[in-house]
């Protein structure tokens, strides 16, 4: 499925991957109370942010992300529940 990607820089792909942010269907960052504060001011993500609106591929997708991994930070270690079969 085309939905399942979203184009981000290495170090925002790491907390979105670890469950440390995620994003709205409308495109605001989400941030897990989680994530230390200070690493969105030393890596420039100013609150509020947002990207734009997703497609609705990409809001099914990112549906699964708030559900499954966003706040269920482990530590930067991987693992945890297993992403989904898109067909």
């Amino acid at each position: 499925m085309e939905g399942n990607g979203l184009l981000l820089s290495p170090h925002v792909d790491h907390l979105f991957d670890r469950g440390y942010i995620s994003f709205a269907d409308p495109g605001e960052l989400l941030v897990s109370k989680e994530l230390n504060q200070a690493v969105l001011t030393s890596w420039g993500l100013a609150l509020p942010r947002s990207v734009g609106p997703f497609s609705p591929e990409q809001c099914r997708y990112l549906e699964y992300h708030r559900v499954h991994v966003f706040g269920k930070a482990n530590g930067g270690r991987r693992g945890g529940p297993e992403e989904p079969r898109w067909s």
